[in-house]
Order: structure tokens, then sequence, then C-alpha cells
């Protein structure tokens, strides 16, 4: 494939919903991925990046040996921060090609699955000492590449002989028709879409509709403004749904004469389902020519259910 030449993406002028727009203008909560430089080596392209809190110290430096084929074959991952000492440490090694694309200025490099990884990984890297297990980043990587075509693409221009040394990156969307609403709604997690509060005046529930998680698919390709949205593209947004009923050992009796009878005066008996687990969710953005923002988001996608 031949690009004549490709521009950044102009996201500021365009509409974004009004409370993401402000947790990205806090920068509060996240970090920087920032393109540093790119060289040939033997059969590899050597790409530096450097990722930065918005806020704190701990700086990691990664790098990636890109492998050229046929003549190499593997991608080869390091980084390397001050708390563990001068040295670079392996994060993993993966029998995965890139996509090389030529422009009027010089060979282009898809990386954006190299960039979802570090989203994945760089948290882990800024907050724990020892290095932590990178299994679930890796499965998404294979993911990633296996779904080329039909995701976005994040193009690093590798060869540029009369420019500044630090490589641009380009995010081309994939965009998929028609677009969905109330996608704000679901990634924002709006209090009180996470959990339904049981009505005290209705009757007990059937068991299929008890307390349990619900996943709704979130796809940006057919948001609106899903185009200023780097990654992640698709993933599942869970929701605690369902009613719950406070099974005390000191009260089986009370609890089936309740349900048996449908009697609105035990509504004491009920609970609320809501979330027991979660896990932390975040959006990469892009910000200039040569820098991703991922910022962490004022909520969480939840991984198990539960009555409290």
């Amino acid at each position: 494939m031949h690009f004549s030449w490709v521009e950044p993406l102009d996201c500021p002028g365009r509409i974004v919903p009004s409370q993401v727009s402000e947790i990205f203008s806090t920068r509060q909560r996240g970090f920087t991925l920032t393109s540093k430089s790119s060289q040939f080596l033997h059969s590899y392209w050597l790409l530096h990046f450097e990722a930065v809190p918005f806020l704190g110290i701990p700086l990691i430096q990664l790098w990636a040996w890109v492998p050229i084929a046929p003549h190499a074959t593997e991608l080869v991952l390091e980084f390397k921060d001050q708390r563990r000492g001068p040295n670079r440490f392996l994060l993993g090694s993966f029998p995965i090609i890139f996509s090389i694309y030529q422009s009027e200025r010089g060979s282009l490099l898809d990386i954006y699955c190299l960039l979802t990884y570090w989203m994945e990984v760089v948290p882990t890297l800024m907050t724990e000492e020892k290095i932590p297990p990178t299994n679930v980043a890796e499965a998404s990587l294979n993911e990633c590449f296996s779904a080329e075509g039909r995701r976005d693409a994040v193009l690093l221009l590798l060869f540029m002989p009369s420019l500044h040394s630090q490589p641009p990156l380009f995010h081309l969307p994939y965009v998929q028709e028609p677009f969905s609403p109330n996608v704000e709604q679901l990634i924002l997690g709006i209090r009180g879409q996470n959990h339904q509060e049981p009505d005290r005046g209705q009757a007990p529930v059937p068991a299929e509709r008890l307390c349990r998680l619900q996943e709704r698919k979130v796809n940006l390709h057919r948001a609106a403004w899903g185009e200023c949205i780097v990654a992640p593209k698709t993933f599942s947004f869970p929701s605690c749904q369902g009613t719950c009923l406070a099974l005390n050992s000191e009260l089986p009796q009370s609890n089936f004469e309740c349900y048996k009878r449908e009697a609105p005066t035990c509504s004491w008996l009920f609970q609320v389902c809501g979330p027991t687990r979660a896990k932390l969710f975040s959006l990469m953005v892009q910000d200039d020519e040569y820098k991703m923002s991922v910022h962490y988001m004022n909520t969480s996608l939840t991984e198990a259910c539960g009555c409290s």
C-alpha cells in the first residue's frame, strides 16, 4: 500500500462529549507516550519511546526492536527506569511482523498494536517495583494484530532525511457506519447506571432476574466522536443489574414467606446489586505530532457483582 501523504487528525475542533473533553484537559491521572527516535540496526528498526506520568516522577524508557522480514521475525520489547537501576529489562519477544507502507517522505510503520500493549503494561511498571506478568497484554497484542484491516492505524514515519530525528505519529481511524447513540453515557458510567435500586413496593423477581453481571458492547468505530480516540475502540462495558434478597441464615422462613406472598411489607430484606470488583478504564488520545496520552477515566469497568 502507498500513501501520498498523511496528516495528523485534528481532534480539538471536533465534537467530543463535554465530560470526556474535561477529563482530557485536566490531565490529573494518566501518562504520556512520546516518540523519541528510530534507527535502523541490522535487520531491525529500533524504536525509542518515553512514558511520563502526568503527576509524579517515575519515567519509563521503552524500546521496541521491530523485525524486518525475512531477515528477522521476532519483536523484542525492553524497558528501563531509575528505580530498577541502569540496565534494560526484557518485557517479552513475539513472532510478529509489523506492516510497513511507503509514502513520499519515507517509510511508515504501523505501531498501533505496540501502543495498545504499552497502554496496558506501563501503569503496572510505574506502580510496582517487580517486573509484572504481561500475559493479558500479550494476548491483547496478538488479538490486535489479527484484526488488521478492521482497526485503527497509527503510522510512525521512519525515514526523514531533511526533518528532525524525532519521528512523528499519524492516527488513521477506522470508521464504521452507522454511528451509535448514547456512547457517552455508557463510557462515563453515569451515576445510577451501574446498578439498580430495588423497588421497595414490588414483589421479588424470578431467579434469572436476580443480581448479575450484564455485558454491554461499546464500539467507538461507530461513535460520532470515536475518531478522536486512539484506543480502545471496542470493549465490553459491564453493568450490575437485578434484585437482591438478603438471605440471612437467621431469617430463612421470613425470606420464604415474603417471596411466596409477594409481600411489599418485606422490602427491608432487599439489598442493592452493585459492583464488587472493578478494573481501571483508560482512553488513549493523540496530543500532538509526537505524543500520545493515556487518561485514566473517572469510572471503571465492573468485573463482578454482588449484593450489599
